[in-house]
């Protein structure tokens, strides 16, 4: 054998060698690399769990408190602050921003509260009353509504009680209820934009309740003048020490409602 054919296969030898080498390092740091990426992943979803604990634990804090905590923490490095609001005012999202249930509605307070269980009776409310929902603007894609209105004159009993019901859509042909039609037009409230509307006047009134029909709904409503607050609303938020991961949560408590025979009943009331 040649001396140039000895040197061309020790050549060819090498450059399989430094091939080798070349492939294997790159499986290595790739695994490597895979294993950081797992043990960080692993990492975060720990802290964020440890954070949504917080926060949840700043929210039951709170509730039984019955008042902001701005700074709380616990013995696994762990922290929270949540604050406590009511929910009154000109425009609101009823129910904390959650969507209504199809069929099973939410209120409308219009009597303040001396607590969460006791609805100042003697009280009555009297002006201007527009409801907003639908997402979307296609009305068939939207719940319809219906609003039950009680009332009477102060201090409240069934005797003196008044009860009007309305029914609505937004314009869905299809379903042929022979509902009242709302006006379909753009309003943003609270970051949300709604696309029906529908105004309803109040006279001597306690309490509305608005029931989606067909679909889920998130309802919104414009009160003239004010409302009162509806129920508390809890925003927490908790992070891990040392770490910027954190987590949030708000929960909304309503007063209680009355019960659905309250509405029924008041519907067969004659008004005066």
């Amino acid at each position: 054998m040649s001396y140039k054919k000895k040197e061309k296969e020790r050549g060819q030898t090498l450059l399989i060698v430094v091939l080798i080498m070349v492939v294997s390092t790159t499986i290595g740091l790739s695994l490597v690399s895979k294993s950081i990426v797992s043990l960080r992943t692993s990492t975060e979803e720990a802290e964020s769990a440890k954070a949504l604990t917080a926060a949840e634990a700043g929210v039951q804090q709170a509730l039984q408190q019955g008042t902001s905590i701005p700074s709380g923490s616990f013995a696994n490095n762990t922290s929270f602050n949540a604050t406590v609001s009511q929910e009154s005012g000109i425009s609101l999202i009823l129910n904390g921003g959650n969507p209504a249930l199809k069929d099973e509605g939410i209120n409308v307070w219009l009597v303040s509260h001396s607590s969460p269980t006791s609805p100042n009776w003697s009280e009555t409310w009297e002006g201007d009353l527009t409801f907003y929902w639908g997402e979307t603007s296609d009305p068939c894609n939207e719940a319809d509504l219906e609003i039950y209105a009680l009332g009477g004159d102060p201090p409240f009993n069934f005797s003196n009680m008044k009860a009007s019901r309305n029914a609505v859509h937004g314009g869905c042909s299809s379903r042929e209820n022979n509902f009242l039609t709302g006006v379909a037009s753009a309003k943003n409230i609270g970051g949300k934009t709604f696309h029906f509307s529908y105004p309803v006047n109040i006279k001597d009134g306690l309490i509305v309740r608005v029931v989606p029909l067909y679909k889920d709904a998130v309802i919104a409503v414009e009160g003239s003048p004010s409302l009162p607050s509806q129920g508390i609303l809890v925003s927490s938020e908790g992070q891990v020490t040392g770490s910027d991961i954190k987590r949030k949560i708000n929960i909304f408590q309503p007063y209680p409602s009355l019960p659905n025979e309250f509405f029924l009943y008041g519907l067969l009331v004659p008004k005066n």
